[in-house]
């Protein structure tokens, strides 16, 4: 070992380690979650969509948030 890394070894073992975390930017998932399944919801039980247009209108919402379904949902 060489003199300086003994010497920043010697300094850094002396300071106290902080770690700071903040949770404020991660965004609330369970408030997007919730309208993502309010929006399907309602996409269920709009009795006038044949079940194809169901799935369609699903994947739509789906795909806006970011989920990706594929090419193929038939």
């Amino acid at each position: 070992m060489n003199a300086a890394y003994e010497m920043l070894c010697t300094i850094l073992s002396k300071k106290k380690a902080e770690i700071n975390v903040s949770f404020s930017e991660i965004p609330d998932i369970n408030a997007e979650l919730s309208e993502i399944v309010e929006r399907i919801r309602m996409v269920i039980a709009d009795e006038e969509s044949d079940d194809y247009m169901c799935v369609e209108k699903i994947i739509v919402i789906l795909e806006e948030y970011g989920i990706s379904c594929g090419r193929r949902h038939d």
